[in-house]
């Protein structure tokens, strides 16, 4: 057992897990400090919460890629069930966002004077590719995380069941 991948990550699951923690906590908690006072009924300050958010995408998404590699390697069926509820809570959030962000952005634009509309229409349009894009991203990780959780014991500590193979 002591040659197994799964044996040799369990001494540092502990560490990635934090790192995990790290790569989406500490931008998300960025982006939280940058969008306050909040004014929810103003369109344009949506779009701007909205934009800045779409720029921390990417740490977040490789935290929760850690989170997920780590639970597999090392079976830890437990954590991968809060983790597989996390990236479903993610997956709804940036869904209504990726719906959303559209009409938000155009009525900010109708408040925008026309030399200011380039480069606005510039952000529109990468705020939009962005969340598409983590969108599509956590659509995949769904998937991944739902087939990884078909094989998994219905108890903690109990081993999943392997599937035979036999060959003719």
């Amino acid at each position: 057992m002591a040659d197994q991948p799964a044996s040799r990550l369990e001494g540092m699951s502990a560490a990635l897990y934090f790192l995990a923690f790290l790569l989406i906590g500490v931008p998300l908690l960025d982006w939280g400090r940058g969008i306050l006072p909040a004014a929810l009924g103003n369109a344009t300050w949506r779009f701007a919460v909205t934009q800045l958010l779409s720029n921390y995408l990417v740490t977040p998404a490789v935290g929760l890629a850690v989170a997920v590699g780590t639970a597999r390697l090392t079976h830890d069926w437990k954590a991968m069930r809060g983790i597989r509820l996390l990236v479903w809570a993610f997956t709804a959030f940036f869904g209504a966002l990726t719906l959303l962000f559209p009409f938000d952005a155009l009525q900010a634009r109708r408040v925008m004077q026309p030399p200011g509309r380039a480069i606005f229409n510039i952000g529109m349009a990468s705020g939009v590719l962005h969340l598409v894009l983590m969108s599509i991203y956590l659509l995949l990780l769904t998937r991944a995380t739902n087939a990884m959780m078909r094989g998994a014991p219905k108890a903690v500590g109990v081993e999943p069941k392997q599937k035979l193979v036999t060959r003719p």
